[in-house]
């Protein structure tokens, strides 16, 4: 979920950052007000990119391993800015602006090499919990939502997802229920498109004269057939995206 809006407030906060070091060095604090100011349009800045994406969803716009990460990066700015407005720690902000343009790449590395374990068999679903459980509360936080957008993300219509289900139910503590009837929904649906569009191919086949029980239609190759278990694919995540 990238915009111009988001990218603005990414390069804002790390102007921002970067006075702010200047000014941990130089201690003059007119570098401080100006990267204050800088810090404060990035946060407006991501605030309406935020506003936009839950006006054109109709909901959170929390919906993936980025998009979790850039709203958790945007609460450390906004709590920062309330400590500052209250008590006055310039020093703070020199650690909160870097930390909210980086967190969210840090922390997305870590989960998807986690999560990439334990679905290629080299760790069970339990050594992922530990591991959550070992970091920061901070890191926790942004984890747990990194890690159910990671998995949304990543169910698909044709393959298992027995995997990605069970990390959803018993790491990220998601009622899959509401998942599992949507997949069956659009995975029997596309199956029964499946069957028509290749009913559909080998017609045409058998009317160039073509026929036999060995002549096996192949959708992989097929334009009309990728183009819609594209748009049922878009479908899916965009109806999941609002459970």
């Amino acid at each position: 979920m990238t915009s111009p809006l988001f990218s603005l407030a990414l390069g804002l906060y790390l102007l921002a950052a970067g006075g702010l070091i200047v000014f941990i060095i130089g201690q003059q604090k007119w570098v401080f007000r100006s990267s204050f100011g800088i810090l404060v349009a990035g946060f407006v800045c991501h605030t309406l990119f935020l506003g936009y994406g839950y006006y054109e969803l109709g909901t959170a716009p929390v919906l993936d391993l980025r998009s979790a990460l850039s709203f958790f990066a945007w609460s450390i700015v906004g709590v920062y800015l309330i400590v500052q407005a209250r008590f006055k720690l310039m020093v703070l902000g020199s650690f909160v602006a870097p930390l909210a343009g980086f967190l969210r790449h840090e922390v997305e590395g870590k989960i998807r090499g986690l999560l990439q374990k334990v679905l290629d068999g080299f760790t069970e679903p339990e050594g992922l919990a530990s591991q959550i459980e070992a970091m920061d509360p901070d890191r926790q936080a942004a984890a747990m939502e990194a890690l159910r957008g990671e998995c949304l993300e990543r169910l698909v219509l044709e393959g298992d997802n027995t995997p990605l289900l069970k990390i959803l139910s018993q790491v990220a503590g998601v009622n899959t229920g509401p998942v599992e009837t949507l997949l069956l929904r659009y995975q029997d649906d596309l199956q029964t498109r499946r069957a028509d569009r290749a009913a559909a191919l080998k017609e045409q086949i058998r009317v160039r004269g073509i026929s036999g029980t060995a002549v096996i239609p192949n959708l992989n190759a097929d334009s009309e057939w990728i183009r819609s278990s594209d748009e049922a694919r878009d479908r899916f995540h965009r109806e999941l995206a609002g459970l």
